[in-house]
């Protein structure tokens, strides 16, 4: 749990980008919850353009999207886990932007 919200999370280590039917698959599985459930969603590989604009169409979104690259930023450098999923979510609260690379906020 994190400010009161329950987080499940998902990763795929592929050699592909994660695709449409994946984010879509889990934001279903996270919208299947209460409320007060989010989803994270990890890829080793990143994601497709035809996945990062799959919510663009006014769908309910429930989850944000990170990398491994982001993870492996967020230790090396020592950033609070904490304080990096709490910038991302308020970017997509405040600009509807799902996935922003951590380097960007």
């Amino acid at each position: 749990m994190f400010q009161n919200e329950v987080y499940l999370l998902e990763a795929k280590w592929t050699k592909n980008p994660v695709g449409k039917s994946s984010l879509v698959n889990f934001n279903s599985k996270v919208a299947s919850k209460s409320g007060f459930t989010r989803g994270l969603f990890i890829s080793d590989s990143g994601y497709s353009e035809e996945a990062l604009q799959t919510f663009s169409d006014g769908r309910k979104v429930r989850i944000i999207l990170m990398t491994v690259q982001e993870l492996a930023i967020i230790f090396e450098r020592e950033i609070n886990f904490k304080d990096a999923i709490y910038k991302k979510v308020r970017t997509f609260a405040e600009r509807g932007e799902f996935y922003t690379n951590i380097m960007d906020l």
